[in-house]
């Protein structure tokens, strides 16, 4: 699998089970979702006690890289971000449901060829995502909650599935070979015109042939096709064409996801709600102005993530009315 934003950090820097009740306010369900392909995708959802059934589904759509339905990548980062999240959601009535993408964890024979794979494969899967929740479970409304490279997955998919909101958390506002170039600039500029020769010629559907050793993750064969499908689209021009309630978050101390990616997105979907959360981490967590401390955060998945997302989330549901 790729590693698109968070590697540059860390190294340069049909229900299958029985319903499981894990506290007193929320079950939580094993599902498996038939996708394009012949084969499915693992997830879970959790749902309040005091839910009523065929109310409103919130789908969180992980970011970028090997990220599993918890928001860990395995022998990588283990925060639990979506885990954390789900159960904070559940605590204010909301159904929560959040899946293994193609290639990962439960879902890893839903793409285990990485040279096959594509962003369209998580456009598709996504929508089979929605329709099966909304076919099975009969939830009248579906809101999509992307974070990072997740965000630009849900406004897409969304607006094919007819999703009744958005909600973006660290969610660039430039195309994926913008983001990269500027992130390779900062971290390794005696790197950056190879990248941006690289990068160029994967607009153009071209393939790369010969890379340099450290930016091998990035680039390597197998992972040239994901990216060239990416680069098709751009997350300012999605959201601005998105006809239905937006919410977007960010935090502060994010080192993946500058503000003047947010801001970007803002211009674009100026009627959006916004929420700026003091001292977040891309990983959702609270960190003072103290990098090693943020980036440690990574792999804390005992620490909570900040209460205000789960805050912000209800408002949004509760002003559109998607539950009543």
């Amino acid at each position: 699998m790729k590693q698109i934003f968070l590697l540059l950090i860390i190294l340069a820097c049909k229900p299958l089970f029985a319903q499981k009740r894990t506290v007193n306010f929320y079950r939580e369900q094993e599902l498996l979702i038939p996708v394009e392909g012949g084969v499915s995708l693992s997830g879970t959802l959790t749902t309040p006690d005091s839910r009523d059934s065929n109310h409103l589904v919130a789908v969180i759509v992980a970011g970028s890289g090997p990220t599993d339905r918890d928001g860990n990548q395995a022998g990588i980062i283990y925060p639990n971000t979506y885990r954390f999240l789900a159960h904070d959601l559940a605590q204010k009535g909301v159904s929560v449901f959040r899946y293994d993408k193609r290639g990962v964890a439960a879902s890893a024979r839903a793409g285990s060829k990485e040279y096959k794979l594509t962003f369209d494969n998580y456009i598709q899967d996504l929508v089979a995502c929605i329709s099966y929740l909304r076919e099975r479970y009969h939830f009248r409304r579906a809101i999509l909650i992307g974070h990072s490279e997740g965000a630009l997955i849900s406004f897409i998919a969304g607006k094919k599935a007819q999703a009744d909101g958005y909600i973006a958390i660290g969610a660039p506002g430039s195309p994926i070979d913008t983001i990269l170039l500027g992130q390779i600039k900062e971290r390794m500029p005696l790197l950056s015109a190879k990248a941006g020769t690289i990068l160029s010629k994967l607009r153009n559907k071209e393939t790369v042939d010969s890379v340099p050793r450290e930016l091998t993750a990035l680039f390597r064969h197998d992972v040239q096709p994901f990216l060239m499908t990416m680069m098709a689209y751009d997350p300012s021009r999605e959201i601005a064409a998105i006809d239905a309630p937006v919410l977007i978050i960010q935090g502060d101390n994010d080192l993946q996801i500058k503000m003047a990616e947010t801001d970007k997105l803002i211009k674009a979907k100026p009627a959006a709600m916004t929420a700026i959360i003091q001292h977040m981490n891309h990983v959702l967590k609270i960190s003072e102005q103290d990098n090693n401390r943020n980036i440690q955060l990574y792999n804390s998945p005992a620490t909570p993530i900040s209460a205000a997302i789960a805050e912000h989330i209800n408002v949004f549901i509760r002003k559109n009315n998607f539950v009543k």
